[in-house]
């Protein structure tokens, strides 16, 4: 090496500094798998909360696309009911509610996503309900007298037997969301 610095051409240096360098290479060998280990639990668990996220949007969605599509299936048999004479009947309301269930067996069944719209003959406690709208207030009111409404109330609740299964809530303790 001696010989090089006397002939001034700097290999030796050039020498030195990459052994260096070399060194440090070699010492910080495995941090990049240390980082890598230590972002992917945060990463899965932010993925598995995007999906039930989007997976709860979904059924947000299909919920209310079912009580809407129900709704109309039941505004169309409102007829029924005033052939009845315009008062509150088993039977007409019975017609009603069929029309309703046809709809929502359809769009969500009940095989597959439980009781989304349960069925009573009582008109003040039942997911199905003649009423009233406002236009002007934007209100609909239960009642049997002269209806121009229905309202469909879709759940998925515990409660129905049909709550939502998700992803990421069973690595806190909790699998199902009303």
């Amino acid at each position: 090496m001696n010989v090089l610095k006397k002939l001034g051409c700097g290999i030796a240096s050039w020498w030195n500094a990459n052994a260096k360098r070399a060194d440090r290479r070699r010492s910080r060998r495995g941090s990049v798998a240390i980082l890598v280990a230590a972002a992917i639990p945060p990463l899965i668990l932010l993925g598995s909360l995007s999906v039930d996220q989007a997976y709860l949007g979904y059924r947000y969605q299909l919920l209310r696309r079912t009580a809407q599509a129900a709704a109309l299936a039941a505004q169309t048999n409102l007829s029924s009911y005033y052939s009845a004479g315009g008062t509150y009947s088993s039977t007409s309301m019975a017609t009603i509610n069929s029309a309703v269930q046809t709809v929502v067996s359809a769009t969500m069944p009940s095989s597959q996503y439980g009781t989304v719209v349960p069925a009573t003959a009582s008109n003040s406690t039942s997911a199905v309900q003649l009423g009233t709208w406002n236009n002007t207030t934007k209100t609909f009111t239960a009642t049997t007298t002269n209806p121009n409404a229905v309202q469909v109330t879709a759940l998925n609740t515990a409660a129905n037997s049909n709550p939502v299964s998700l992803v990421l809530p069973p690595v806190v303790g909790k699998s199902k969301v009303d």
